[in-house]
């Protein structure tokens, strides 16, 4: 009787112990489910920025088609002719959906074009360094690509342009984008 009374208090224990490793086990696996899911859920404010330099590219060559040049292209231009898409406009600035400025125009200050000039930029100013590498290697698709001429991302003092067929190659990788983006990067588009 004793001795199966201690069988009965052993098994007791061994079926607890399973609960918990079994609990253990199930709430691990969830826990890694989500961050498998969380780290690999697009950013939807990401995609929609990065949609939103090739949509402001084409009102801006819309609205300029019937002319030789982008002569006086700038960032009041596109607010006060209505060019910019009316969901990018606040406050009478153009901001990213990732909240960042955005400049249009020559440069990373959105200077005025002048006569004669053939291309323009799109600049998304003081990014973080992660919204910079993404932004700098989106994977945009052939028909998105268009026009684009070169991607230019300044951090600080250094400047690197990156070109079709030059010594810092478009695309740009991931990796690259790593080595030349930080905190309060700019990033500048030119398209003819």
């Amino acid at each position: 009787m004793i001795k199966k009374l201690q069988m009965h208090e052993l098994w007791k224990k061994v079926v607890k112990l399973d609960r918990t490793v079994i609990i253990l086990t199930i709430a691990i696996a969830v826990i890694l489910a989500v961050t498998i899911y969380l780290a690999t859920k697009p950013n939807k404010k990401l995609i929609a920025a990065a949609n939103e330099v090739v949509s402001l590219s084409e009102e801006v060559r819309r609205y300029y088609h019937n002319r030789p040049d982008y002569w006086r292209l700038n960032t009041e231009t596109v607010i006060r002719e209505g060019i910019a898409p009316q969901e990018m406009i606040f406050d009478g600035k153009i901001k990213s959906a990732l909240g960042n400025e955005v400049l249009a125009g020559s440069g990373f200050d959105g200077a005025m074009i002048m006569p004669g000039t053939r291309s323009f930029d799109v600049i998304y100013k003081n990014l973080s360094k992660k919204d910079c590498i993404a932004l700098a290697s989106y994977p945009y698709n052939e028909k998105q690509k268009l026009g684009l001429l070169s991607i230019t991302i300044k951090n600080g003092e250094n400047v690197s342009n990156f070109t079709w067929g030059g010594e810092n190659k478009l695309p740009i990788s991931a990796d690259s984008a790593k080595s030349h983006c930080g905190n309060g990067s700019d990033i500048s588009w030119s398209f003819e």
